[in-house]
């Protein structure tokens, strides 16, 4: 016989129980969609608003694209469309 009846439970037993170990799996990433209304038109001050305000949101650990993605609207100064 090539194993022992001790050997081969030994063999069996380590086997399920690596087997059944828990895997470290890769944290969930969640990225968070903010939507940014703007009371102005789309011209260069505004543009130069919108990137102080992903420069404060990097500042603050926020990962722009990776964890979080803003949708900017503008109304052109008409507050019916905000």
């Amino acid at each position: 016989m090539l194993f022992g009846r001790r050997a081969f439970m030994a063999f069996l037993g380590s086997a399920l129980a690596i087997r059944s170990m828990p895997t470290a799996a890769q944290p969930e990433t969640r990225t968070c969609i903010v939507g940014v209304l703007m009371g102005f038109s789309e011209d260069a001050e505004t543009q130069a608003r919108a990137r102080a305000f992903e420069e404060g949101l990097r500042d603050e650990g926020w990962s722009l694209g990776t964890d979080l993605l803003l949708e900017y609207r503008f109304s052109g100064g008409n507050s019916d469309r905000i």
